[in-house]
């Protein structure tokens, strides 16, 4: 129950306030504003699915210690992951030593910019628990409406399990060759 509109007799359990505006949605115990602990909707802004993470919005302190933190900490560490993701194109033309690939692509849609597809896609791989993001395809339309346009981006990509060693190797090798060292 997250709004409570009809006064009752009820106090906030911490501060003992008598303007109850919200439940906790774990233990339901009678929240005031000002004691209530609450998630935004956009913290969880490059999950797929975000109830995937998390679906209460409003906690108690102590609950959103228990349940919360640990779940904002562990989307953390992932949105970390998916920056250091590799991002190789399709039209990438030296070797990829690739050591583990997935079975299938995934796929974004609906960003607002390239980088945001770019670190949707690689958010998908981390959760995998792959490196990289091979043979991606991003594909701009652009839309107007009435004098004024806007870009969508999608993209698909390959997660795969890469060498980056050897990845630098390689470019290294593509540089000397085409330099004629």
């Amino acid at each position: 129950m997250q709004s409570v509109d009809t006064p009752t007799n009820e106090r906030c359990f911490l501060c003992e306030n008598k303007k109850i505006r919200n439940h906790c949605e774990v233990c339901d115990k009678p929240l005031c504003s000002r004691c209530v602990e609450s998630i935004d909707d956009d913290v969880f802004f490059y999950a797929p699915n975000k109830t995937e993470f998390l679906s209460e919005h409003h906690f108690c302190p102590m609950c959103f210690d228990e349940k919360a933190a640990p779940v904002i900490a562990k989307y953390d560490e992932l949105l970390a992951r998916a920056k250091q993701v590799i991002y190789l194109p399709k039209t990438y033309r030296t070797f990829v030593p690739v050591l583990k690939a997935a079975k299938q692509t995934v796929s974004v849609e609906g960003c607002e910019g390239k980088d945001e597809a770019i670190l949707k896609l690689g958010f998908l791989a981390a959760m995998q628990e792959f490196n990289a993001i091979v043979k991606a395809e991003l594909v701009c339309t652009k839309t107007r409406n009435h004098g004024y346009q806007k870009s969508i981006w999608s993209g698909v990509a390959l997660p795969a399990q890469i060498s980056q060693e050897r990845l630098e190797l390689e470019e290294y090798r593509e540089e000397v060759y085409r330099r004629g060292y």
